[in-house]
């Protein structure tokens, strides 16, 4: 029996409908080229039954997919022994019944937790994080099919090839999560590799993007690090921010208006305490285990009982500002947020034109529950309690209390006074400066960006060759759409593809 080749790097991302991933995904291949270093390119060519960025398996987009990743291919020069196409095995396991997300969230397939992906998968795209065999029967099985064959063939690349190390996209999501704890199962090192700041990417040594003590460390580090101008970096990054500066202002409050009128009302300033609650989107991390915890099942329910607690309180009026990105979201944590009606808490909906900030500056507290908007409250000095997790958990910019009594007893202290703003402009410094900086990517903000000095195309002619393999999997992209969509897939439907360039 001949010995297994040895590979320096399997590098496995399916990124080609992001212009920015696909990017960082050509930055990283070649680097790896350039130094010389042995490759393994795993390689989707349309046997997944969908992706992170193409739910329905449409095939116009798998065609374009696979035309910018041959084009990133043939730009670094990667030869076919260097890449890998997957196999559909064609694996009908018997899959059980779930209850709960929290059974689908520990299911295991041959000990390993593939079922934390799928969830991810799955609230991510609905938005919603109720999933159970009961309303998401067909994708369910589908999505953990997919996780089981993706497994099956890590198991065969492991047996056939001895890898020293594997680099990965992100990590989260149920085609790429099942060779991640394949990673720590074998105690085979990874990188998980994802956006960094202002066009730049980071490297994530044998941890998820999400982790927060790997993001503690990294903070630490680079403030450690920093120049000397570090400070001033760190304060700019929260003044551009309010100012709605496109550089940092990434996907936060759209919604800044000048209804300062509206604030004035809100905020009574006859009471001793004006609480600002500022709640976020559950969904991202739900699955997350660093950002699990015991505090409360949902933010609806910690905010129920926060101003239940304090109903006879007439001293202590709560203000609860919607995230801004919940606007266009209809799962149960918008429903019941449209429902609640409580005589000591006004609420300013998602889609209100109310500049976010200026409510800060004028409460007199703030109750968070991991948005950034908790660390930027403190760098405008205000006092800030952290009811939950975030990637400033440990930065001691916040009160964190561990039980809701010592939520209580902080809300109920009308002198707290604010936290220290050196955590906020390590934060700051971080957040303006992480990652690595792009050399060969030129990303524009189009569907094109530069690779190489060359344009990475949507479509090309070779993109007719692909569309006509792919074409038989018009079937599956027929029941995806009744899946999720409850008809059939039309004409129209196909006409409408819309290539995603985020």
């Amino acid at each position: 029996m001949s010995a297994k080749k040895t590979i320096d790097h399997l590098v496995y991302s399916f990124t080609g409908l992001s212009s920015i991933q696909v990017g960082i995904n050509a930055e990283v291949l070649y680097d790896l080229k350039q130094d010389g270093k042995s490759i393994l390119v795993v390689e989707c060519d349309g046997i997944l039954t969908n992706c992170r960025f193409n739910h329905f398996h449409n095939v116009i987009a798998c065609a374009s997919c696979q035309t910018r990743k041959k084009f990133i291919y043939n730009q670094i020069g990667l030869n076919k022994s260097e890449v890998y196409n997957l196999i559909d095995y064609d694996l009908k396991p018997k899959i059980p019944y779930f209850k709960s997300t929290d059974d689908l969230i520990n299911y295991q397939y041959n000990n390993i937790n593939i079922g934390r992906g799928v969830a991810s998968s799955l609230i991510s795209q609905y938005r919603k994080f109720e999933i159970n065999s009961e309303s998401h029967n067909e994708i369910i099985q589908l999505e953990i099919i997919k996780s089981i064959n993706v497994l099956k063939n890590i198991e065969v690349i492991f047996n056939e090839y001895n890898i020293k190390e594997v680099i990965l996209f992100n990590g989260r999501f149920s085609e790429i999560h099942p060779l991640r704890l394949y990673c720590e199962a074998n105690e085979i090192s990874y990188k998980a590799i994802e956006s960094g700041s202002k066009g730049k990417y980071e490297i994530f040594e044998n941890n998820l993007p999400h982790s927060i003590d790997s993001r503690h460390n990294s903070m630490v580090a680079l403030w450690n690090d920093g120049s000397q101008s570090k400070r001033q970096i760190g304060n700019d990054w929260y003044i551009k921010r309010r100012a709605g500066d496109p550089t940092y202002d990434f996907h936060t409050f759209k919604k800044q208006g000048a209804q300062n009128n509206r604030i004035k009302n809100l905020i009574d300033k006859s009471k001793k305490q004006n609480i600002l609650i500022l709640n976020s989107s559950e969904d991202e991390m739900k699955v997350i285990q660093e950002w699990e915890h015991n505090l409360y099942p949902n933010q609806n329910h910690a905010i129920k009982e926060i101003v239940t607690g304090f109903r006879d309180k007439e001293e202590i009026r709560f203000i609860l500002r919607i995230h801004p990105n919940l606007e266009k979201v209809y799962n149960s944590q918008t429903k019941e947020l449209a429902e609640m009606t409580f005589p000591n808490l006004e609420i300013i909906y998602a889609h209100e034109d109310i500049d976010t900030y200026e409510l800060i500056e004028q409460a007199d507290k703030l109750v968070v529950f991991g948005s950034s908007t908790g660390i930027e409250g403190t760098y405008m000095g205000k006092p800030v309690i952290l009811y939950g997790k975030s990637f400033y958990l440990n930065l001691n910019v916040t009160y964190n209390p561990k039980t809701k009594e010592e939520l209580f007893s902080l809300i109920k202290q009308d002198d707290l006074t604010p936290k220290s703003k050196h955590g906020c402009l390590i934060y700051g410094y971080y957040m303006a400066t992480y990652g690595n900086r792009l050399e060969w990517f030129e990303p524009d903000n189009s569907k094109n960006p530069i690779f190489l000095g060359r344009r990475i195309p949507t479509f090309n002619i070779k993109s007719v060759y692909y569309l006509f393999r792919y074409l038989k999997a018009i079937l599956l992209w027929n029941k995806l759409y009744k899946i999720n969509f409850k008809s059939n897939l039309k004409i129209s439907h196909i006409l409408k593809y819309k290539f995603d360039s985020k």
